[in-house]
């Protein structure tokens, strides 16, 4: 099934050759759109099941997909949504940088870095987490935009947990502003049924909260946020598990 999945994006996406070293994959097989994370996401994916496989052609092609991210990172450590092919040709701004998507990349970072023990990926994953952590959250606050505290997205809190749980062995759940961030997030977005709301704006000064209750944007990413979490702070083999 693994394979498969490889053979789709090797062979059903879209392929843009920037140059001999350098490849960015398309978001989907009806575009030719450069969006760092999804790039990453194949790039890491092919990586992972080259290395198992001991395909050479995976392991390859997967680099020189990492490469494309390493080019358009800024030194600020920050990649916008886009790729700079397509901030070109871009007539209105969707080149925002935002929480959950910088989390996509730097969960797909680290775990290249660790695969590939790549000191240059390394040094992007630690320049890319820096510009994160600087700029998208407060703790315990988590930011949907850079410095800015409304939105408050369901889908940036739960990315702001999981990403937090993953990289690095999961050792930030040791840390206490995790820990507060959960609570935060647990008191701000929690309903009274026990479902995750979608948003809480600021219009005017009042607080209007979106009580959509989606299921893969909002409970889905929240209940494989709080299991890595639970995961990553040792619940697993501890007396607390229910399992």
């Amino acid at each position: 099934m693994c394979i498969a999945i490889c053979d789709f994006i090797l062979t059903e996406l879209n392929i843009d050759k920037i140059d001999n070293s350098t490849i960015c994959f398309s978001y989907t097989p009806l575009d030719n759109d450069h969006v760092h994370n999804a790039n990453l996401f194949c790039a890491e994916f092919l990586l992972r099941i080259g290395i198992e496989i001991k395909d050479e052609n995976m392991i390859k092609i997967g680099k020189m997909a990492v490469n494309y991210f390493l080019r358009g990172q800024k030194d600020d450590g920050s990649v916008k949504y886009w790729g700079d092919e397509n901030m070109r040709n871009l007539k209105f701004s969707r080149s925002s940088i935002d929480h959950y998507h910088i989390g996509f990349e730097i969960r797909c970072l680290w775990s290249i870095a660790l695969m590939t023990c790549n000191s240059t990926i390394k040094n992007a994953y630690k320049k890319h987490y820096e510009y994160y952590k600087k700029c998208l959250i407060d703790p315990p606050r988590v930011f949907l935009f850079p410095y800015k505290q409304y939105p408050i997205n369901i889908h940036a809190c739960s990315e702001a947990i999981l990403c937090n749980s993953i990289i690095e062995g999961g050792k930030y759940t040791n840390d206490i502003w995790l820990e507060k961030m959960v609570e935060w997030i647990n008191v701000t977005v929690l309903d009274d049924d026990g479902l995750y709301i979608f948003e809480i704006r600021n219009v005017l000064g009042l607080h209007i909260k979106h009580k959509y209750k989606y299921f893969r944007w909002s409970q889905a990413w929240m209940f494989l946020a709080l299991s890595e979490y639970l995961l990553a702070k040792g619940f697993r083999d501890g007396k607390n598990c229910c399992c």
